[in-house]
């Protein structure tokens, strides 16, 4: 019975997400990527995380015990860090502002240009 009921969640809530296409033509000049290619960014990619979550920042005060007193508190928590590092001060800052501007496209709080599209053409 619970299963039942789960199934018709999960199909009522399929409804509401939208279509993807299939990646698998190349649609739209899309050009296909290798294994090796994408083997090789992500181990770039997690070299450079490993790197920058190690390498301290100088001059920075650090505050051992965080709570209430430390100004970096819960930047701290989301990242997941007790010390000032490359990756908690330097690029998580980032990675947290981009995930905004991405959250507010999608409630359309903000627009986006594109010449491509016929209509964003004709509104200037």
């Amino acid at each position: 019975m619970a299963v039942a009921a789960a199934v018709a969640s999960a199909r009522l809530l399929a409804r509401l997400l939208p279509e993807v296409e299939d990646s698998s033509t190349n649609a739209g000049g899309v050009m296909a990527v290798s294994f090796r290619r994408k083997v090789l960014y992500t181990a770039v990619s997690l070299l450079v995380f490993l790197v920058a979550g190690e390498l301290p920042l100088y001059g920075v005060q650090n505050y051992y015990g965080g709570g209430e007193h430390d100004p970096r508190y819960w930047m701290n928590a989301m990242s997941a860090s007790l010390r000032p590092t490359v990756m908690a001060l330097g690029l998580v800052p980032l990675l947290y502002s981009e995930m905004v501007v991405h959250l507010c496209m999608a409630l359309k709080i903000i627009g986006v240009h594109d010449d491509r599209l016929p209509d964003h053409r004709r509104r200037l």
